[in-house]
């Protein structure tokens, strides 16, 4: 399950006076009702998920955070452009609220306004998005090998928003593992367990806001460092052991 529709409208109940526990997608309770295991991108994800299906422990199940293939660990500095990237989904601002969580329209103004560079890396396909974020720097869409050597010429790699949403905090999400392996250390905002995750591992830093990243930008370096350092024990390769053993516990007991 690397996302659910639940972990997703969970703040849906603040717009339209909904049951913040009510089911909120039939086809996704169709599928969990038909699979044989499940795999969970976090801790927390696994959680709320069984707790909204509780059925969903008798089946086998285990965490695998999103990693990235060893062939993708690289580093690429020689353009260095500086600043903050972020990679991923950037929604525009008529988009149902379900998407705020990755609207990063005011955080672009935030950057912008303490001086900060900040690129946006996603999949556009309209001069539409580019518009809307006009406070940022946006770079064209990337084939995926591409993106890891064009986002290490960045300072830092964001997970998380300006505001608070419960998909960021319960995220472990793909570009975590792939600023990572990129050879940047990440900054998350807003975002719990990325930041718990990068605390820990010394990847990063965890900050409330922009102002906090910017006063506390000096400590990219040691960051970086520990990242390069290191970034090899968080592939694919090193912990798939985990889905492994899920689909041992399968077959032994089809």
């Amino acid at each position: 399950m690397h996302d659910s529709m639940n972990w997703r409208l969970h703040e849906q109940a603040q717009y339209d006076g909904s049951d913040p526990k009510a089911e909120k997608s039939s086809e996704e309770r169709v599928a969990l009702d038909m699979v044989d295991g499940t795999v969970y991108p976090s801790e927390d994800c696994r959680k709320i998920t069984m707790a909204r299906y509780p059925f969903l422990g008798s089946k086998p199940n285990t965490v695998l955070w999103p990693f990235v293939n060893e062939q993708f660990l690289l580093y690429h500095s020689s353009d260095y452009t500086g600043g903050v990237v972020y990679e991923g989904r950037a929604d525009e601002r008529g988009k149902e609220r379900i998407w705020d969580y990755c609207k990063y329209h005011d955080l672009a103004h935030d950057f912008k306004e303490v001086g900060i560079p900040f690129w946006i890396y996603t999949g556009w396909r309209s001069n539409a998005h580019v518009k809307e974020y006009a406070e940022a720097f946006t770079h064209p869409s990337l084939e995926y090998p591409k993106i890891f050597p064009a986002m290490g010429c960045h300072d830092w790699g964001l997970c998380g928003n300006k505001a608070v949403f419960t998909e960021w905090n319960l995220a472990m999400p793909n570009k975590l593992f792939e600023y990572i392996a990129s050879g940047i250390p990440v900054v998350a905002m807003n975002a719990k367990n990325a930041g718990k995750f990068v605390e820990k591992e010394g990847f990063g830093i965890n900050v409330s806001n922009v102002q906090e990243l910017k006063d506390r930008w000096d400590e990219r370096g040691p960051c970086q460092k520990n990242v390069l350092l290191r970034r090899s024990e968080f592939t694919m390769e090193k912990n798939i052991h985990v889905v492994e053993n899920v689909l041992e516990q399968l077959l032994r007991h089809p």
